[in-house]
């Protein structure tokens, strides 16, 4: 029964390590898939750091480095994968298995609206400091 489970086991492994998928770089560390591409801003060119990468329907997400660099690594090839940055627009990238060239994705800036905000003298701010100043001049000598 031990030499029956070791002959599957050790088929099952090379019969894995045989069936990668490398997208843009080399599998490795027995992963199925190894995706590897640089996010760049689309008018200026320049790498996008810290952009989230993410594999549509896995679990597996990365983050660009500060030349903007990116290699994820899968058990499954997706058939997607999203990349996101505050301040641009989110952008899915269709993935095509065994291509050999790391992706190139340009973001899109997008511009960000915040609500108004107003502000009068009679905020908690200034009530705190009117009750701070009536209790200086009631107990201070």
């Amino acid at each position: 029964m031990r030499r029956v489970f070791l002959i599957l086991l050790t088929t099952f492994t090379c019969g894995v390590a045989g069936a990668q998928n490398v997208v843009g770089g080399e599998a490795t560390d027995g992963m199925k898939a190894v995706i590897s591409g640089t996010v760049y801003q689309e008018k200026s060119k320049l790498p996008v750091r810290q952009a989230s990468v993410v594999a549509e329907g896995t679990h597996v997400s990365v983050v660009t480095n500060d030349d903007g660099f990116f290699t994820l690594k899968a058990n499954v090839v997706p058939k997607y994968i999203t990349v996101s940055h505050l301040g641009y627009q989110s952008k899915r990238v269709r993935i095509t298995p065994g291509q050999a060239d790391p992706l190139r994705i340009l973001l899109k800036p997008t511009a960000v609206e915040l609500k108004e905000v107003m502000a009068s003298p009679r905020s908690r701010a200034s009530r705190s400091h009117s009750a701070c100043t009536r209790f200086q001049r009631r107990y201070a000598a």
